[in-house]
């Protein structure tokens, strides 16, 4: 293949985040979710609504804490870098293309990496991942996202979703890398078509065959 960034239709601009990266757990989140509810009951005292502020703010910091320890263990542990298949998407996306991006990456355990928050905000970050991995309709979502301004400017990732192929034990270290170690695909596309054009299409399509047949 004679290009390395291979595109389909109906593209998508990314949003700008503020640098950041973390991750958190499905507890966590639940947690998150049920400080808000507390917050918006009415029949809560000021005491009880008092309280309920100071768990919220020791969860954001708790959260905020991680996050920069990841940075940190990412910056010390070369095997943190990133590796195989992977996507990478927005928050800003339709919740529906979202849900269906993160469930499609959950069949084949590919990670779904962001820029960084959503709103600027860790709270409404995480309020906005769990009401797309816990839809009211459906079953929960096997999966998450991953917040690494890093990796985007790894492989230069300009719009989302971007679909890339990494060539094994390429990529590490401070970005960006060499254009000739990945492949990325650009579109508003599954899973499934966006593995299957790699694998016909991309210059390390053994890669994308792997993960295609887990």
């Amino acid at each position: 293949m004679k290009r390395h960034t291979l595109y389909c239709m109906a593209l998508l601009t990314a949003l700008p985040f503020s640098l950041s990266a973390s991750g958190w757990s499905t507890d966590e989140l639940k947690q998150l979710q049920q400080l808000q509810n507390n917050v918006a009951k009415p029949a809560l005292s000021t005491e009880q609504l008092h309280e309920q502020s100071k768990q919220w703010q020791t969860l954001s910091q708790n959260l905020q804490r991680k996050a920069m320890e990841g940075i940190e263990r990412q910056a010390k542990n070369p095997k943190a870098d990133a590796s195989g298949v992977m996507i990478f998407a927005s928050l800003g996306m339709p919740d529906n293309s979202l849900r269906q991006l993160l469930t499609q990456a959950a069949d084949f355990n590919i990670p779904v990496v962001i820029r960084g928050l959503w709103q600027n905000d860790f709270a409404q970050t995480a309020t906005k991942v769990q009401t797309l991995i816990t839809p009211k309709d459906g079953e929960p979502i096997m999966g998450g996202v991953e917040i690494n301004p890093v990796w985007f400017k790894q492989f230069d990732i300009t719009r989302v979703p971007a679909f890339v192929v990494i060539n094994e034990d390429k990529c590490r270290g401070k970005p960006p890398c060499h254009p000739d170690d990945f492949d990325v695909l650009y579109g508003n596309i599954s899973v499934y078509d966006a593995l299957d054009i790699l694998q016909r299409e991309g210059t390390h399509h053994a890669i994308a065959k792997q993960v295609a047949t887990r």
